[in-house]
């Protein structure tokens, strides 16, 4: 079979590691299903190194496939029972892991589908095939439970409804551009008065008379163009404002997993995306809405003037449908490339610059301007054969219109030898067609905005049908319900389809008591921290209760507003100090509750000595303040919200012995909040009511600090004594 007969089960990748769930797309679309990419990936747990091959399995199976996955060489291309499709695991250029579909297998050939947009779907020779394959293949077969199944993916006409809600200025604009058009239609119909009758008949008064109205009619065309013009801009950037505002606040709202999956370029990248969208957007409706009409009117004029020679300038329509349709597959791959390069590009960019004191402790300014030039020089490669395909399409529709011109000019000096016409109705005819043929192009050069558009919606669309952590009906909204003791039970959980970071956990916090939760890095500690706070959540039910209340039961706002997670890295904002320490806090705050907060973490006089004291401005990630200083601006900020649970996960690691030990003494008189450590500087469990100690994601100890001494055991140990 021809590799065109798997064109409709090719599924591209949209992001970089997007491959191993693609090719299972291909696998499910051969098997009469459809899903996107992002459910599939939420499924799979696919990290931001890519899926793994279980992930590929446990998906499959999920959705009613068995698989059988193989660790062979070629010898299995010659068995005849070789069922088609199936997904191999590659190896390109010796570094990049990667996956693909096998469609079809001949004597002499293989056709693979690769996710990667700028490959697709290929013709392999089985030295080409092995060059590059592993020799892990996955197999798959439906079950008796499997259910084909289509989801439901959005196109660009999702956004009518927005655009509607526009109508008024889509109208006002309209109105304007007919005006402007029929402005353009009198002014040719007096060149053709003028040739054929005031020059012959030496009317120069009246041909003055006519020229000074003509000149008022442009100026005035040319203030209508100008509101055109406006409007159209007010428009699109309506619309920009709806897609972007709305793109960012769902963002926003999305569990904490899907940025643990994903590199911040990849979803800063879709802002340009939205871009995209909006400029095609508003081309495409003021195209059809004026364009459209406009050479309708002037089509209308062309007929009346001479029918044969309209009839001939419609001949360009079918020519311009066949450029467009023959180019649209090229612009498709093409738009995927330089989307996916420029999120690349974005992603080293933004990862060197969040890490430059490492780069130039370590004098690897060279080594990553080297990483991100070569990505650099990738994506203008990309977007110059972009260009260079919109030139070509632009280059054929000018042969094409500059030969149409020569045949109308052509037939009609033909017309006007023969007396069937006269000089001045063709100058007005081909001036009338200029008007005619401008629509035709902007409607025909939409084609490549709209299918930069409709990439751009489908890689949008793959963060937009995520569902946010907002979404999911919990049944406890209130926080006062919540207020009582914390109790883990069994408590599993792992990082995708990896080895279980957590394993059986139990222990008991009692409310307002003081825990300090220890163990070797990696021992699971922060992860238990953020299942506590709901960042992450385990499938186990009523494996974390929160005054009896199984947390997933509890509406997430609700959970934060009673407990409060601090990190050893808080974000702090661009705002004055005491914005940043009003951050989440709900309410009024008085500089008498800013200052005694402040004061429990020894910030406070730090702050009076500045010149604008608690005014002052901060810089990008509180440039102004030291690591420690940072720490415990991010202590007061916890302090002053309203949670009664408070999560410090190494959030003393900046200060010295002494500083971190005044705030642990002020903070541990503070009765009413229940305060849980995440520690390894031991030292400071010694005044905790209970210590909690790990050991590979299990609960080792137990206890108060002097009977885990009395027990000898693990805590003693880590005490060195």
């Amino acid at each position: 079979m021809r590799r065109e007969n798997f064109k409709d089960f090719y599924t591209p990748q949209v992001d970089e590691r997007d491959c191993g769930v693609a090719a299972l797309n291909m696998v499910l679309k051969k098997y009469g299903s459809d899903y996107s990419l992002s459910h599939l990936r939420q499924i799979a747990k696919t990290s931001k190194e890519g899926t793994t091959a279980l992930g590929i399995v446990k998906t499959a199976n999920q959705l009613g496939l068995d698989t059988q996955a193989v660790k062979t060489d070629m010898s299995i291309f010659q068995r005849e029972s070789l069922q088609a499709p199936f997904i191999v695991h590659i190896v390109r250029n010796k570094k990049l892991l990667h996956y693909c579909t096998v469609f079809c297998v001949s004597e002499q050939r293989i056709i693979v589908g690769d996710p990667d947009p700028k490959i697709g779907v290929t013709e392999l020779t089985y030295e080409q095939f092995k060059a590059e394959w592993s020799g892990v293949a996955l197999f798959f077969t439906p079950n008796e439970h499997y259910q084909p199944k289509k989801e439901d993916k959005k196109t660009l006409t999702q956004f009518i409804p927005m655009i509607l809600t526009q109508r008024r200025l889509l109208m006002a604009t309209l109105l304007a551009a007919i005006i402007v058009a029929a402005i353009s239609i009198i002014g040719s119909y007096f060149v053709q008065e003028m040739v054929d009758e005031y020059i012959p008949h030496e009317e120069i008064s009246l041909m003055v008379i006519v020229s000074v109205g003509l000149v008022c009619a442009y100026i005035f065309q040319a203030i209508l163009h100008c509101v055109q013009s406006f409007f159209s801009a007010v428009f699109g950037q309506r619309l920009k404002e709806m897609v972007s505002l709305n793109y960012l606040k769902h963002v926003f709202d999305l569990p904490l997993p899907f940025f643990y999956t994903r590199k911040i370029g990849e979803i800063t990248s879709r802002f340009a995306d939205a871009n995209n969208i909006i400029e095609a957007l508003a081309n495409t409706i003021i195209t059809i809405f004026l364009n459209i009409w406009i050479a309708l009117l002037v089509g209308l004029f062309l007929f009346l003037q001479n029918a044969a020679l309209f009839i001939i300038s419609l001949t360009i329509i079918p020519i311009y449908a066949l450029i467009v349709i023959g180019m649209k597959d090229l612009f498709v791959v093409i738009n995927q490339e330089v989307m996916e390069s420029d999120a690349v590009l974005g992603s080293t960019i933004i990862e060197s610059l969040s890490g430059i004191e490492t780069i130039k402790s370590l004098r690897s300014e060279e080594r990553l301007y080297e990483k991100a030039k070569k990505e650099f020089h990738s994506f203008l490669l990309k977007k110059i054969n972009y260009d260079k395909l919109d030139y070509i399409q632009q280059s054929l529709k000018a042969v094409v219109k500059q030969v149409l011109n020569l045949i109308v000019l052509s037939v009609g000096a033909f017309l006007v030898i023969n007396k069937s016409m006269t000089v001045g109705e063709l100058f007005t005819f081909t001036m009338l067609l200029t008007y005619f043929m401008g629509p035709l192009e902007s409607i025909v050069s939409l084609q490549p905005k709209l299918q930069q558009a409709k990439v751009a919606n489908n890689r949008l669309d793959e963060v937009n049908t995520i569902q946010s952590e907002f979404a999911k009906s919990r049944r406890v909204k209130k926080t006062d319900r919540l207020d009582g003791d914390i109790v883990v039970n069994n408590l599993n959980f792992n990082y995708g389809y990896g080895a279980r970071t957590l394993k059986n956990v139990n222990f008991r916090i009692d409310k307002g008591s003081k825990v300090a939760i220890i163990g070797m890095s990696g021992s699971g500690k922060t992860t238990l921290a953020k299942l506590l706070v709901g960042f992450l959540e385990s499938d186990d039910k009523d494996s974390i209760l929160i005054n009896g209340y199984d947390i997933n039961s509890i509406e997430r706002n609700a959970l934060r507003h009673h407990i409060c997670y601090v990190s050893q890295d808080d974000f702090v904002l661009s705002e004055t100090i005491c914005e940043n320490l009003v951050l989440g806090s709900g309410k009024e705050i008085t500089l008498k509750e800013l200052r005694s907060a402040c004061k429990i973490a020894d910030l406070d006089s730090y702050i009076m000595t500045l010149p604008m004291q608690y005014d002052t401005l901060l810089s990008e990630n509180g440039g102004l303040l030291s690591g420690g200083q940072r720490q415990r601006l991010a202590i007061a900020r916890a302090i002053l919200s309203p949670a009664k649970v408070l999560v410090f996960d190494e959030s003393t690691s900046n200060l010295d012995v002494l500083t971190e030990q005044k705030v642990l003494d002020r903070l541990l008189k503070l009765e009413t909040k229940t305060i849980i450590f995440i520690a390894h500087r031991l030292n400071i469990t010694k005044k905790m009511d209970r210590v909690i100690a790990l050991e590979h994601g299990s609960v080792a100890e137990d206890g108060s600090p002097s009977e885990l001494l009395a027990h000898k055991g693990l805590y003693s140990s880590f005490l060195g004594i």
